[in-house]
């Protein structure tokens, strides 16, 4: 940090006495927990560090029940501006990254809250096969989609595709702190399967984006673990068993499951929305152009590793190094080119939809970068590897 002269002091005081209606000693008293001041440099630079805080505190609504926890609060935050800083210094990355409701929690503290790294409940392992069919129903499976991939082949890529602008894709949602990220991917995959072709088949009659419940999910799938885990392909198997989903609107999301008879006592309380009930579901290829294909339909439900710079991620192509290790559902609701920040050239990107509210990343979404250290099929922090295309019974 940069020393502070004491006409910056003094100019700091004055206008936060202005600002604020608030007296020099009471300022003083609100900023006693920095300790260690020496000078009036360094005060004046303490108090310039309080300002953000204080004003990131106010921004996210955080409150701390003793003085105790807010210095140790502060100096994880500060810990953390510094290391926001550093980064964006760099020229050579192709992102940035900003504060957000996760600056006062150090790296281990992100992951336990989200679930992640060594706290993840996991996206449920599993085999991609279908174990639901006789053998002879696995070959005409097979053969439908030997044939639909030689059809697919034919058609061009795309050179983006946003479904968001194509109003496909609900506002984002936010999880908490609960290990639901299965649920908000499933429900976004139904969510724009359900708009793109209903809008597909009947073009005279424009079908409505509405946002489903994933709170049905959490309390009536009981293949997937609600807050301790699941697995977006259990939740299209789910619904596949049911006449369809309730909005969210109907069934509020509550951040926990509503044991003792919860899905019997909420879901008769609601009407599924039209067309809602998952008919079958695909495994989307793993390769880039596999899941640039999926993403050509509509909105695919994935599944990534979302450590690291996760935490504080801004704006621009994410394309940090990442793992394999999949922790994290979200949805890939597109992918473009923008230009090199560092470079002459072009960017291909992954659009993803995360389920960590609005203020996280660009408005609560991200830029992936398609190109990875990983291997081929598997994708930047594995997003190739576990996607999942939900069907909709367009009669139900």
């Amino acid at each position: 940090m940069k020393s502070y002269s004491k006409a910056l002091f003094s100019a700091v005081m004055a206008m936060m006495i202005l600002t604020g209606g608030a007296s020099a000693n009471s300022l003083m008293d609100d900023f006693s927990i920095l300790e260690n001041v020496d000078n009036m440099d360094d005060l004046g630079e303490d108090l310039l560090i309080n300002l953000e805080f204080n004003y990131w505190k106010d921004k996210f609504q955080k409150q701390y029940e003793t003085m105790e926890e807010e210095k140790k609060r502060l100096r994880i935050w500060f810990s953390n501006h510094q290391y926001i800083e550093s980064h964006n210094e760099q020229t050579t990355s192709s992102y940035l990254l900003g504060h957000n409701q996760f600056s006062d929690l150090t790296r281990d503290e992100f992951y336990q809250f989200n679930f992640l790294g060594k706290y993840s409940p996991g996206i449920i392992s599993t085999t991609r096969n279908n174990l639901r069919h006789t053998d002879e129903e696995d070959n005409d499976i097979a053969a439908q989609a030997t044939d639909r991939k030689l059809e697919e082949k034919k058609k061009e890529l795309a050179k983006s595709i946003n479904w968001v602008e194509k109003g496909a894709v609900t506002p984002v949602k936010n999880q908490g702190m609960c290990g639901s990220c299965w649920a908000f991917s499933a429900i976004a995959g139904i969510e724009g399967a359900r708009f793109v072709e209903m809008n597909q088949l009947y073009k005279t009659e424009p079908t409505n984006l509405i946002a489903l419940s994933e709170q049905q999910l959490l309390d009536c799938d009981l293949v997937d673990h609600a807050c301790s885990g699941g697995l977006m392909d259990n939740a299209f198997e789910f619904d596949e068993s049911t006449e369809g989903l309730c909005s969210e609107e109907d069934y509020p999301y509550a951040m926990h499951r509503h044991y003792f008879f919860g899905c019997k006592r909420f879901a008769s309380q609601c009407i599924p929305v039209k067309n809602t009930r998952v008919q079958s579901f695909e495994h989307v290829h793993n390769t880039t152009n596999g899941l640039k294909r999926a993403l050509m339909k509509q909105p695919i439900s994935v599944a990534i590793e979302a450590t690291g710079d996760f935490q504080f991620y801004k704006s621009g192509v994410f394309d940090s190094k990442c793992g394999i290790d999949l922790d994290h559902g979200v949805a890939a609701v597109g992918y473009g080119i923008v230009p090199s920040t560092n470079t002459t050239e072009e960017v291909e990107y992954w659009r993803i939809k995360n389920s960590w509210g609005s203020t996280w990343g660009e408005d609560g979404y991200m830029k992936m970068a398609t190109q990875s250290l990983n291997d081929h099929d598997e994708g930047q922090c594995g997003i190739q590897m576990m996607a999942s295309r939900p069907i909709i019974d367009t009669s139900v």
